[in-house]
């Protein structure tokens, strides 16, 4: 019925969605390979970014039933770096995990 097509359009939306993100991460790689990687240095905070990155990713490691613990120290500082490409790699990485 009804409830069954929701749930088969809700997986095909979600396995569409991964897919784009596997191309997009392809094509980064081919630009950091052939030098065409733009990159936006700033300024940041590094424990808001942390913090925010580890808020995202809360729902997907609570849906997969696992726990994720994090310890930061008092003052992690600042980074110069391009945010959105660290905050790309840290969600990354903890998406893996979760």
């Amino acid at each position: 019925g009804l409830d069954e097509l929701v749930s088969d359009l809700s997986k095909i939306n979600s396995a569409g969605k991964h897919l784009l993100g596997l191309i997009n991460d392809v094509l980064d790689l081919s630009k950091i390979e052939s030098g065409r990687m733009d990159v936006y240095l700033e300024t940041f905070e590094v424990r808001p970014m942390l913090e925010e990155a580890v808020a995202t990713v809360i729902p997907l490691v609570e849906r997969n039933e696992n726990e994720l613990v994090t310890e930061f120290a008092g003052d992690l500082g600042t980074i110069r770096a391009d945010l959105t490409k660290v905050r790309q790699s840290l969600f990354n990485l903890l998406s893996n995990a979760g």
